[in-house]
């Protein structure tokens, strides 16, 4: 593949005291991640916040808030300490609303309500993931037409659209063109932000300005959204945003 992407196994730890819990949410990562087709190292399990093993960096935590009498909250301001929310989710677990929402004072990314259910995982997990794996800073490696090997920042691109058996991505940093089908790059680029519109062109969703009516504009340029992929679409820019 000409594309080289940021795509390192996951590293995850669950702080849980409950054995039967801790079976049902692995289950539930196991289940989404296979779904997803997301890579990750074996997951680390702590039964106590003493436990917890601070020289390790996890990009995802699940933490349960009532732990032997001992406060989740207080571990996940001593991780905070060490790592900020952009480089590691926090997710805090729990049987009370209230409990879950104090979690965002002491820097939770989400939070899930026992008892798990796959489908409330899934849908609390999914916008956290693809933003997790959006903030690690892909990097693509075009091969343009005039033979040269350029690297991209996925934040960087505006919208890619396709002409004539190549694409050209449209760059904060300039054009460029290559030999290569969208279906190939919507799927090498899974889980960037980026999201198809019609047959011809994938957009940013972080960089859109403006949707209005059937065309969705990037700064001033206006592009047409196919009227059938309009509803996958507006529900794809309602995920990413959380509305």
């Amino acid at each position: 593949s000409l594309f080289s992407l940021y795509n390192k196994n996951m590293n995850i730890a669950i702080i849980e005291d409950n054995p039967n819990d801790r079976d049902i949410l692995q289950k539930c990562i196991s289940d989404l991640f296979s779904a997803k087709k997301i890579s990750y190292e074996k997951i680390d399990y702590f039964s106590d916040v003493p436990s917890f093993d601070f020289t390790k960096k996890f990009d995802l935590i699940f933490i349960d808030i009532i732990l032997n009498d001992q406060n989740g909250f207080e571990l996940s301001k001593k991780i905070r300490t060490r790592y900020s929310e952009e480089e590691t989710f926090i997710v805090f677990t729990t049987t009370l609303n209230q409990y879950a929402i104090e979690g965002y004072s002491v820097g939770a990314s989400g939070y899930i309500l026992k008892p798990y259910t796959y489908e409330e995982f899934a849908f609390k997990m999914t916008p956290l993931i693809s933003k997790l794996i959006e903030r690690q800073k892909m990097v693509v490696t075009i091969y343009t037409r005039e033979k040269e090997f350029i690297k991209i920042s996925t934040d960087d691109i505006l919208y890619i659209e396709s002409k004539n058996h190549y694409l050209t991505y449209h760059t904060k940093l300039g054009n460029y063109e290559t030999r290569k089908t969208l279906s190939q790059c919507e799927e090498e680029l899974k889980f960037t932000g980026l999201s198809k519109i019609s047959k011809w062109c994938l957009v940013s969703l972080k960089n859109i300005t403006k949707i209005d009516g059937n065309s969705v504009y990037i700064n001033t340029e206006e592009l047409p959204i196919s009227r059938s992929m309009k509803k996958e679409f507006l529900s794809e820019f309602a995920r990413y945003y959380g509305i």
